[in-house]
């Protein structure tokens, strides 16, 4: 059995099995090629073949998760102790003592990138907590800006 199904039929199986549950996410890409020794195509073509016998469905830039796709997508919880949270906790630390106002554009993905030495997915993950805690918004081809005060989380 090639691998990519081999992969998939675990996952359906701890799916079955109430290991993964509705809403649940699945590992990520990475940690799935870790787990199986497996190349990225190999493991996206497992997880295509779930998505297509509708058990999991994609949310772009958040992953894979378990069951058909809901009007609402799901809040992942955060883990404080990765690269995006500590860049976007730095940003939150830098609109709070007003180093970006309301209305202004935050340093671009690129400009962070090379700041922090990471990828722009990292930079990408911290812009989306910033987002789904509505210290920001973004504007397609113009940038990220920090929203009014209003709007910023009571934290």
């Amino acid at each position: 059995m090639p691998l990519y199904l081999q992969i998939e039929h675990i996952l359906r199986v701890q799916i079955s099995d109430n290991e993964l549950k509705a809403g649940d996410m699945l590992p990520s890409t990475t940690e799935l090629m870790e787990r199986f020794g497996a190349g990225r195509n190999t493991v996206n073509r497992a997880l295509r073949v779930l998505r297509d016998a509708n058990i999991a469905y994609l949310v772009h830039g958040r992953g894979t998760f378990v069951g058909q796709r809901s009007i609402h997508p799901p809040r992942l919880p955060i883990r404080k102790e990765t690269k995006y949270w500590s860049i976007a906790s730095d940003l939150i630390e830098e609109i709070r003592d007003g180093t970006h106002l309301p209305n202004e554009a935050l340093p671009s993905v690129k400009v962070l990138t090379r700041s922090y030495g990471v990828c722009r997915a990292i930079i990408g993950r911290a812009f989306a907590v910033l987002k789904q805690q509505g210290w920001v918004s973004t504007s397609h081809g113009k940038g990220t800006f920090v929203e009014h005060e209003d709007n910023w989380p009571d934290s």
